[in-house]
């Protein structure tokens, strides 16, 4: 009721400035028409600046007031499109709005919340009528169960947000990063190569492109991926200690020993982990290694 209320009120103002608009136009007419009626130049000028101005200010006025009008159209027709939208009007602590799972949306403006399961994923809250970023929910649930390590009801989640926004870079990450933990290496490449098609600066996604490309055996196609990395990234820490495990795969070990030199001034906590790094396995007997992570 309160609706339908606000929606005639802004409506009848519409109408009234619309009509006030008109007025001021008749006016400005009458005025104009009388003061050309004398004789001297001046007055007749003025006669003619006051049609000018009056009648200006009277068009715009009836604009504005039109377009009053036709905003409170779009507005209902938009809500009457929405009405058969299912609503969920349990209030934020019961089983169906569950933050650690997020199994529901709620509408940032006024808290309406919607199921994620919802089928037609509706563009707009039926309250409120402010957007509502299904793709966005389903990916940080999939985030959500990443973190909790259920990785297959996370890939559904990422799945989800995908069909959903079928460019939606960041879900096409986490795709990736789920076929990993899956072992799944060949569509976790896949998953990448999709995400820097949509943004080619996504330097993560280079990085563990370049890491599923050692895992593959594919050394050299890993090498230009971790270059692509540090190109927008030169301070990346895990990006030069993944170049050095690839030049230690492809038995580079001053290339190797370099890279891994750059990681630990980024950060001395690689000093332990090339240490236990199979990657970098055939380096740990040598001399130069032991001295650059001692």
């Amino acid at each position: 009721m309160e609706q339908n209320d606000r929606f005639v009120t802004t409506e009848l103002v519409g109408k009234l400035v619309a009509g006030l608009g008109w007025v001021v136009v008749v006016i400005s007419v009458i005025a104009c028409l009388a003061l050309i009626a004398k004789r001297d130049t001046e007055t007749k000028l003025a006669g003619g600046l006051v049609l000018v101005v009056g009648g200006v200010l009277g068009i715009l006025t009836v604009a504005q007031g039109q377009l009053l009008q036709i905003m409170v159209s779009i507005e209902r027709n938009t809500r009457a499109h929405l009405k058969d939208v299912p609503l969920i009007h349990a209030a934020p602590d019961e089983s169906l709005h569950d933050e650690a799972t997020g199994l529901s949306i709620a509408c940032a403006k006024c808290g309406r919340i919607y199921p994620l399961d919802f089928s037609s994923n509706a563009s707009f809250c039926t309250q409120c009528g402010s957007p509502l970023d299904f793709a966005e929910a389903w990916n940080d649930e999939g985030s959500a169960l990443l973190d909790s390590g259920r990785y297959k009801e996370a890939l559904n989640a990422y799945e989800k947000a995908i069909q959903i926004e079928p460019n939606f870079t960041e879900a096409w990450y986490n795709k990736g990063i789920i076929f990993d933990k899956l072992g799944r290496h060949e569509e976790e490449l896949i998953a990448y190569d999709r995400a820097l098609k949509l943004n080619p600066t996504h330097a993560e996604a280079w990085l563990n492109k370049g890491v599923v490309l050692n895992q593959l055996g594919r050394h050299e196609e890993a090498l230009k991926a971790h270059d692509r990395a540090l190109a927008l990234r030169p301070d990346d820490a895990d990006a030069w200690f993944s170049c050095a495990c690839t030049h230690a795969l492809m038995d580079k070990k001053q290339e190797a020993l370099s890279d891994l030199k750059r990681a630990i001034e980024l950060n001395v906590a690689y000093k332990e982990k090339a240490k236990k790094d199979e990657d970098l396995k055939n380096l740990w007997d040598d001399e130069d290694f032991r001295r650059l992570v001692e």
